[in-house]
């Protein structure tokens, strides 16, 4: 994107430049002493503003008198350009991937890896490669994510899924039994849910895979933090192999609710469930918490809590008294003290 149109969007977002806007719509018209006047510049400062505002088109010159453009106007001024480079852009990409569609079209050897499998090694390739296996789709996306995806992740998201979902692809969904602890994961889950997208939570989640249309699958090689990459799958014996084992996730996993009352119930079952599992197998605080998607801190009082509920000392008898209740087998269900 340019520097010129950078530098616009950055001027107008500035707080004293959006004021000043402001101010000069209230009144109708500005001129450089009054507008010294009302901010207590000096008068150099106040012409200096006055004419950076009229070149990016916030002011027009009426006659003799300085006027605001409306907010529309303005606003055309401002979006219009960056508008205009993010269409040449996609034109570009557009472009670039007809081309390299083509090319791949002509051979059926694989650029690099073994056939039917390649890596892609940078996050931003993977980015991009899961925007273009989404927009290709045509009848469903399952998706098995092992950890809470952070807020910002979840966003960019939504936005490609709320496009496969109004082109009538069906998007199902995994997450780990922690997400339904984080306000930004509800606010997410209840408007993608809203918009057609299934949502269910299980434990044991191993990696982030997501299946396109039973051709295509991305394989997390390492956390988004880690500037991790993906495995590329075309094989449709392992592409249905992963299937398999996602539809036994989903149907053992639990289905996400957008009543108030019992996903607070549900949440904090289905996390001590796991909890209690996880340290019958032997895993370390770090490692559950890790799995959980919470702080060690946060995983430290729900063991607390357990103690206290269960009336026990140690975790050996914590894992003997659970399974006397049934509660490792699913056989029990958790009493009224831990929710």
């Amino acid at each position: 994107m340019s520097e010129r149109v950078i530098e616009d969007a950055d001027f107008f977002l500035e707080e004293s430049h959006l004021s000043v806007y402001q101010w000069a719509i209230q009144n109708g018209q500005v001129d450089a002493p009054s507008l010294a006047r009302e901010f207590d510049f000096d008068l150099d400062t106040a012409v200096s503003v006055v004419e950076a505002l009229r070149d990016r088109n916030f002011l027009f010159l009426d006659g003799a008198t300085l006027r605001p453009h409306s907010p529309a106007v303005a606003m055309a001024h401002v979006v219009g350009p960056i508008e205009a480079e993010v269409q040449h852009c996609r034109l570009r990409l557009s472009e670039i991937r007809s081309k390299l569609s083509h090319a791949a079209r002509l051979s059926d050897v694989p650029v690099s890896g073994t056939a039917g499998m390649e890596i892609i090694g940078d996050l931003h390739a993977v980015r991009s490669e899961v925007t273009r296996l989404t927009e290709e789709a045509e009848k469903e996306i399952t998706v098995m994510h092992p950890a809470v995806p952070p807020e910002r992740i979840a966003v960019e998201g939504s936005l490609r899924t709320e496009q496969a979902l109004r082109r009538g692809v069906s998007v199902r969904s995994l997450y780990p039994h922690a997400c339904l602890g984080h306000r930004y994961m509800h606010k997410y889950l209840d408007e993608m849910t809203g918009s057609g997208m299934e949502v269910r939570t299980n434990t044991g989640i191993p990696n982030q895979v997501i299946v396109f249309d039973g051709e295509t699958a991305l394989v997390s090689t390492g956390a988004p933090e880690e500037g991790g990459g993906a495995l590329v799958l075309r094989q449709r014996e392992l592409i249905g192999v992963l299937h398999c084992f996602w539809e036994a996730l989903w149907d053992t996993g639990a289905p996400y609710s957008t009543v108030q009352e019992s996903r607070y119930e549900d949440t904090k079952q289905r996390i001590r469930a796991d909890i209690l599992r996880m340290l019958e197998a032997g895993l370390s605080d770090r490692e559950i918490a890790q799995r959980l998607s919470v702080s060690v801190r946060t995983l430290g009082r729900h063991i607390s809590e357990l103690y206290e509920d269960l009336g026990v000392r140690s975790r050996f008898q914590m894992g003997s008294r659970a399974r006397q209740l049934g509660w490792l087998e699913g056989t029990g269900s958790l009493s009224p003290a831990l929710v």
